[in-house]
């Protein structure tokens, strides 16, 4: 019985109010989804990127806001505003990044943003 791949990541993990780091990058090559998680975002917004590049240097790689779709709604976007899950189709991508564009307030003097990749089962 095929068995499908995962590996957990994290993106950011305690960014303060008023940053906007990059944060680390997941390989996503040969995967099929990602699900990001969330925690803390009060006000600002969190944004998902992707590369088909080979190396996942920020400074010599074009990263591309790509759509994702938040669990709780089904309603297809590019960044998010609020806590949530989100389903991200990573097929044929080399890396993604998941990283507040801004940042005003955070729950709890922190926000946490994980990943989930997952391959498909044949």
């Amino acid at each position: 019985m095929p068995v499908a791949r995962h590996d957990s990541h994290r993106f950011q993990t305690n960014v303060g109010t008023g940053t906007t780091p990059n944060g680390t990058i997941m390989d996503v090559n040969g995967y099929a989804f990602v699900v990001a998680q969330i925690v803390g975002l009060n006000t600002g917004t969190v944004r998902f990127d992707a590369t088909l590049a080979q190396e996942s240097t920020p400074a010599t790689t074009t990263w591309v806001n790509i759509r994702v779709t938040p669990l709780n709604t089904g309603t297809v976007a590019t960044t998010a505003t609020a806590d949530g899950l989100f389903y991200v189709d990573v097929r044929g991508l080399a890396y993604l990044r998941v990283w507040p564009i801004t940042l005003s307030i955070v729950n709890d003097g922190r926000l946490d943003i994980y990943g989930l990749k997952q391959t498909e089962v044949s």
